[in-house]
């Protein structure tokens, strides 16, 4: 998913230092000096206890605006230091200052900022509300980038939990909106983005032709900037994806040794690597290639490198793979070691396609009543996603 991290600006700009009485200027003087020391410091103890005496001050000064200020500063840190609890909390307590004040911007850059931190825990519910709370006050005050935004990342959270329509919905209202920006390096990677959901979204309801087309215009619109690799081998995956949903593996192998080709994947991308290595391996497999020991050597090396990574979310198709390649082999007890850690991994991150997969390959792995219930549990969550998706 896209999330953007915003330097905090504009929450109470304006101190109105007249008013304040010369004691109060002075504890605010020094609440600043605080804030600048714990900015540039370099270790995570050392700045988060200036952040946080700047926070006990600002408190006991009594002014909201200075308290949001010094806030905002500690959440930075927790946010830079990948402290995901810590910054979740700093967040929900800013949100109830800016709220008591009624300052709309700030209400909107925190629920942004909550909408990420609920991503990173995998509360998508809550991630979706906050995201949704703060485009309407985008929408008020006309900051179309913003909304841009807000609606990618509602849209990446909708195709997760299999609302395509919603999903597309709102990633065309997004594309309406960015096109009309200036064609600058942010907007260009906002709608490479959009395009490349959209084609997400029509290849989960098996539209491989329109996914293929998406792709395609997904990766001219950033062409020639910056990082153009990055991007051409991202929807180049994809679309090579969308080649082997259509059974043209011919194609679909040479699109991915050909991304394998554009530089060491390996070192610059590595958790991409692991979907590629993956991928041309599930794809030889599909096609039928004779030679199984080389797939199986394949299959093996790349898991082994993710697993050594903690690469959980690349593992988790992955794994389905392999579950499939032992199961066409009757290979019964690594094929099920697979689809297990597949299912586990899948739950752990809400990846319901995943899931249904691990659910309907457990199926035909286990015999009688454990098959059984597999398959009871992949209908009841798939007929579950279906009525998100209608309502």
């Amino acid at each position: 998913m896209k999330i953007y991290w915003l330097v905090f600006i504009g929450l109470c700009n304006c101190l109105i230092l007249f008013s304040q009485s010369e004691e109060e200027l002075q504890q605010i003087k020094h609440i600043q000096s605080l804030r600048k020391e714990a900015r540039v410091l370099e270790d995570f103890d050392s700045k988060v206890a200036k952040a946080k005496e700047a926070c006990v001050l600002s408190e006991e000064l009594g002014i909201d605006s200075v308290i949001i200020r010094s806030n905002k500063d500690l959440s930075n840190i927790y946010l830079n230091f990948n402290k995901t609890q810590e910054y979740g909390a700093i967040n929900k307590k800013n949100l109830r200052l800016v709220e008591a004040i009624n300052d709309s911007i700030s209400m909107a850059i925190i629920n942004r900022s909550l909408g990420d931190y609920y991503s990173e825990i995998l509360q998508t519910d809550s991630a979706y509300y906050h995201y949704y709370k703060a485009l309407k006050i985008y929408e008020i005050k006309k900051l179309f980038v913003n909304q841009g935004d807000m609606l990618l990342n509602m849209a990446n959270i909708q195709e997760t939990e299999k609302d395509f329509i919603g999903s597309e919905q709102n990633a065309i209202k997004a594309l309406k909106i960015v096109e009309k920006l200036p064609k600058n390096e942010y907007n260009m990677d906002t709608m490479f983005w959009l395009y490349n959901i959209l084609g997400v979204v029509a290849q989960r309801q098996k539209n491989y032709k329109e996914a293929i087309a998406y792709y395609d215009k997904a990766i001219n619109v950033v062409r020639g900037i910056e990082d153009f690799l990055f991007y051409e081998i991202h929807a180049g995956n994809n679309k090579g994806n969308a080649l082997e949903k259509m059974k043209a593996y011919d194609k679909a192998l040479e699109l991915y040794n050909n991304i394998l080709s554009k530089g060491d994947i390996k070192t610059i991308d590595p958790e991409f690597y692991v979907i590629l290595k993956g991928n041309i391996a599930h794809t030889k497999f599909l096609k039928g290639d004779a030679n199984l020991s080389v797939i199986k050597s394949d299959f093996l090396d790349v898991y082994k490198f993710g697993r050594s990574h903690n690469y959980e979310s690349e593992l988790i198709g992955l794994n389905v793979y392999m579950s499939e390649f032992y199961l066409a082999q009757n290979k019964l007890d690594s094929a099920k070691i697979f689809a297990e850690e597949a299912l586990a991994l899948g739950k752990k991150t809400s990846s319901y396609s995943n899931v249904l997969q691990s659910l309907e390959l457990l199926s035909k792995i286990e015999s009688g009543e454990t098959g059984k219930q597999y398959l009871y549990e992949h209908i009841k969550l798939n007929d579950s996603l279906l009525d998100r998706e209608r309502y």
